[in-house]
């Protein structure tokens, strides 16, 4: 596999929120998961996007069409968007829940269709150790996040 084909259009992720500490933060790659990184676009993730049309639902890609996002953690309380390269059920770890490829697009807004029934789930950024804020999806059921906030990214062509 490679980069995506001539002409892909390519977009960055950026929070909207009225918590001051997070709004307008650029999402960028640490390691292998994703992070709000300032507020400078050029430092930005580039992401692509694959529309599955049986599902009207998309693949999120960075950089190439191998490292696709994914949603990922010990449970479905708490999903880290991460990078993984070319997911598959068999590679999931043992004890952890994962989920690519049901992204939606809609009106500069990122939300997902994965056809759970959870009426409070929301993006959510949550403040790590090391003071960085990871980008998630909390299911709305559990008050141990820090910041939660409703669909906090947008994108940018």
């Amino acid at each position: 596999m490679g980069p995506p084909p001539a002409g892909t259009s390519f977009f960055n992720l950026r929070v909207t929120s009225s918590d001051a500490a997070v709004t307008n933060q650029w999402v960028t790659l640490k390691g292998k998961n994703y992070v709000l990184g300032g507020t400078t676009q050029s430092a930005a993730a580039k992401f692509f996007s694959i529309k599955y049309n049986a599902t009207n639902t998309y693949s999120l890609l960075n950089s190439d069409d191998t490292r696709q996002v994914v949603l990922a953690g010990a449970n479905t309380t708490l999903l880290y968007f991460t990078d993984v390269t070319s997911p598959t059920g068999a590679g999931i770890p043992a004890g952890q829940a994962w989920e690519w490829s049901v992204f939606t697009l809609d009106a500069n807004k990122l939300w997902l269709n994965d056809g759970s029934t959870a009426k409070l789930r929301t993006w959510a950024a949550v403040k790590g150790t090391d003071n960085t804020y990871s980008v998630t999806l909390f299911d709305g059921m559990y008050s141990t996040v820090l910041y939660m906030h409703d669909r906090i990214l947008s994108w940018t062509m």
